[in-house]
C-alpha cells in the first residue's frame, strides 16, 4: 500500500501519512521517490513527520530497516518526527530515537505538536542565520 506524503511550509517539512497496514517495500518505494522528488532539491534542510497514529500493526522487520534508512539518510534531510498517540508504539519509538544522535528523531502524540515543534525549531534556524 503506498504511504502518502504532502510538502508543507514552504517546502520545510514532509507530512507522511502511515496506512493502518504496510510492508517495508512501501516504505522504501516512498524514500525513493521522495529522495528524487524533494531531497535532492532541497537548498535547506527538510523536516519529516511521519504520523503513524492510524497503524495497528508494523511489518516483522521494521526496527532493522528503520535503522537503515536513518542511518543511510539523505544530506538534506533534517530532524524526524514520529507521531503516536499509541502508548506501546510510543515506548519503543522513544527508545529507538536513543539509538540517533540527538535531536535526529524526536516522538510527539500528535501532529499539532510535532507541526509546532517543527515550526520552533525552524524559526530558530532562521534566526541563527
Amino acid at each position: 500500500m503506498p504511504i502518502p506524503y504532502e510538502i508543507l511550509r514552504e517546502g520545510r517539512m514532509a507530512l507522511f501519512t502511515y496506512p493502518r497496514a504496510f510492508e517495508v517495500a512501501d516504505i522504501t518505494a516512498m524514500v525513493v521517490v521522495y529522495q528524487q522528488d524533494t531531497l535532492d532539491k532541497a537548498t535547506k534542510k527538510i523536516y519529516s513527520i511521519t504520523d503513524l497514529s492510524a497503524v495497528t500493526r508494523f511489518p516483522t522487520n521494521i526496527l532493522s530497516s528503520s535503522m537503515g534508512l536513518i542511518k543511510n539518510s539523505h544530506p538534506m534531510a533534517g530532524p524526524t518526527f514520529l507521531v503516536t498517540p499509541n502508548a506501546f508504539i510510543n515506548k519503543l519509538a522513544t527508545i529507538l530515537s536513543k539509538a540517533f544522535p540527538s535531536g535526529l528523531l524526536l516522538v510527539r502524540n500528535t501532529v499539532a505538536e510535532a507541526l509546532e515543534e517543527a515550526d520552533r525549531l525552524i524559526a530558530a534556524e532562521i534566526d541563527q542565520t
